[in-house]
């Protein structure tokens, strides 16, 4: 079906095409089909109708369609719009190309310009998020898991320049929440709810209660929304995952080994280790912005004494070589991260003893 049919469809009868205008915008290091999937909801933030949507892959090349109707609000006159992108599933480049027919040509330039421009918003939303978890990663100090009856710490993972005793900290909580708990009337709250957060001397104590465990983020300033709902998760997690064991347990740590796996895979710490490039990568695989940043990641680690590189440094060249925004950036470089562009330097933080 056409874009002229589509004007006609959905009840929209009767329309009389006046006038078509056709614009693009393209962009780079995108995940293509996540960024198909945001075209419905785009266009019916935009007052649209999704009429049809269509993805099909070939080798490493996806292409997408969407059609919607609408109509003016004002003027009552009708209006179509196909979205179309054709992209590389390796490199996250490609092209979105927006076509418009409409009976009343006024409503055409205005149309495609809301419409980009929400695709503009949702690539800034997409960046900022990935750079919040950064901002995250880098505000958590030390990781705990409690075990709630007896107050030991099962796992004890210290991630600041300057360790923090985690058994001193668990004593403490067990003490600090036993007395709430006794202060409250013992009402217990619901696990699952964001946790509660503690002052204690130039640290901030971020809690969340399972059912068998309490588990703390030490943190060095105040806890984002999404750092809380990740300690939800890393809770929820441990509990699935340890179940029969906490169950069982009777205070020998050996019985209930592991779990810091999950500290990793729910916090990302590892943007906090040092790095090093891939020299296997294909070049020919990257963004244009992501070849940049690869280059300067080879020349940052050339220094024989120091051959490695933080992400937060690579940022920061980046950034200033560059002249692209910290959210762009970052974004970026965390697909290189996935992608295996860069990888972390065999170099964990150590356990507390």
């Amino acid at each position: 079906m056409g874009l002229e049919q589509d004007l006609c469809a959905q009840n929209l009868t009767g329309a009389t095409i006046t006038s078509g205008q056709i614009l693009n915008r393209h962009f780079e290091g995108e995940d293509p089909r996540t960024l198909m999937d945001d075209v419905p909801a785009i266009l019916e933030s935009k007052n649209f109708y999704t009429v049809s949507k269509i993805v099909y892959e070939k080798g490493t090349t996806v292409n997408g369609e969407v059609k919607g109707v609408a109509v003016g609000k004002y003027t009552k006159k009708k209006l179509a719009l196909d979205v179309i992108m054709e992209a590389d599933t390796t490199s996250g480049d490609g092209t979105v190309t927006c076509t418009t027919l409409a009976e009343d040509q006024s409503m055409l330039v205005a149309c495609l310009g809301e419409v980009l421009g929400a695709f503009r918003k949702r690539f800034e939303r997409f960046w900022e998020a990935r750079l919040a978890k950064l901002r995250d990663v880098m505000n958590i100090q030390h990781v705990l898991v409690i075990h709630k009856e007896s107050g030991t710490a099962l796992v004890s993972k210290n991630y600041a320049g300057e360790k923090i005793d985690g058994n001193l900290i668990s004593g403490f909580l067990t003490a600090l929440t036993s007395f709430q708990a006794e202060f409250r009337g013992k009402k217990k709250e619901p696990t699952g709810k964001q946790g509660f957060t503690l002052d204690y001397a130039d640290f901030k104590i971020l809690l969340e209660d399972g059912e068998y465990i309490r588990a703390a983020l030490i943190l060095e300033y105040d806890a984002s929304e999404t750092i809380k709902q990740s300690l939800v998760q890393f809770t929820q997690r441990y509990e699935s995952v340890f179940q029969k064991p906490l169950q069982a347990w009777r205070g020998n740590l050996d019985d209930i080994e592991g779990g810091e796996y999950l500290i990793e895979e729910v916090f990302e710490m590892s943007l906090l280790y040092p790095h090093v490039v891939n020299p296997g990568v294909e070049e020919k695989k990257l963004s244009k912005l992501e070849k940049a940043i690869y280059g300067m990641s080879e020349a940052i680690s050339k220094d024989k004494d120091r051959p490695y590189f933080y992400i937060a440094t690579l940022l920061e060249y980046a950034i200033e070589g560059l002249k692209e925004s910290h959210d762009r950036v970052f974004s970026a470089i965390y697909d290189m991260k996935k992608n295996h562009a860069i990888e972390p330097k065999v170099q964990q933080p150590e356990d507390d003893e």
